[in-house]
């Protein structure tokens, strides 16, 4: 029997890496001006990162609506028995209620359809995912995966290292207070994703932020899964990836770009890192 996986673009999957592993990617719709996008189908992370450094109009992103994951939902349910879908964390989005909402919408009712949220999002949804669908390719249960998936959630933490704070707080995601008080000091901010977002630190400089980030991955008694994301900075992190090589396995990293539905809210300059594994 097999299981079906559903994500959507805040993952930080590219389209061509889910063909490949079968994995169904909804895209976040996308705002510029008065033209509307959706994430990875029709903007992509370069043009997104040249947009950002000269308009002051700063993109709006939204949820993934109910009638978009029904649509996927319905497709899916011609060919499985089965379908999970695993999505950012409700702390950070509507989108999980519109995916619980949407098994409403299913016609299909002898579908089994599980949704689950993680703590994190980027790179620490995708890593989630992409464990997901080794499990089910080795051949592993439902309710194994869905338990899986929780375990890996909890274990899973997203760090985010930003150029400045002001795309958050242009998007609502943090109180101009604390936007305020990064740029008054002119330091660059350090965020944890635990279903919010957590500031842990602050650095002033860019050799500082990458010491940073390779320091809080040397700091893991064991990573079973690591992703590194840049924005417009991606040999920056190709370098730290090597750094890291003596840790982590090379070979064994996702190096991404951060999607334009998530860099909206980080901005230009940012790196992410996240790590499934123990602390």
């Amino acid at each position: 029997m097999s299981i079906e996986i559903v994500t959507v673009s805040s993952s930080d999957i590219s389209q061509n890496i889910a063909k490949e592993l079968g994995i169904s990617i909804i895209p976040h719709p996308i705002a510029i001006e008065d033209e509307s996008y959706l994430d990875g189908v029709d903007i992509f992370p370069d043009e997104l990162y040249k947009l950002l450094e000269t308009s002051s109009v700063l993109p709006k992103t939204s949820a993934v609506t109910p009638g978009a994951f029904a649509e996927i939902y319905n497709k899916l349910a011609q060919k499985a028995d089965e379908i999970l879908c695993v999505v950012l964390s409700s702390g950070l989005s509507l989108t999980y209620d519109a995916a619980v909402q949407a098994k409403m919408l299913v016609k299909r009712k002898d579908c089994r359809i599980e949704v689950v949220e993680t703590l994190g999002v980027a790179g620490g949804l995708g890593l989630v995912v992409l464990e997901a669908v080794k499990a089910a390719r080795n051949g592993e249960t439902l309710d194994k995966i869905v338990e899986m998936v929780r375990r890996n959630s909890s274990r899973c933490y997203v760090r985010i290292c930003v150029d400045t704070l002001k795309y958050l707080h242009k998007g609502g995601r943090i109180g101009k207070a604390q936007s305020l008080m990064g740029s008054l000091l002119r330091v660059k901010p350090i965020l944890e994703v635990r279903g919010e977002f957590l500031p842990v630190g602050r650095v002033r400089s860019h050799n500082q932020v990458l010491d940073h980030i390779y320091d809080y991955i040397k700091s893991f008694k064991k990573i079973d899964a690591l992703s590194l994301q840049y924005t417009n900075n991606k040999l920056d992190v190709e370098a730290l990836a090597d750094r890291i090589s003596k840790i982590f396995s090379r070979d064994k990293m996702y190096i991404w770009p951060l999607t334009p539905v998530c860099g909206i809210h980080a901005g230009p300059g940012s790196i992410v890192a996240s790590v499934i594994g123990d602390v």
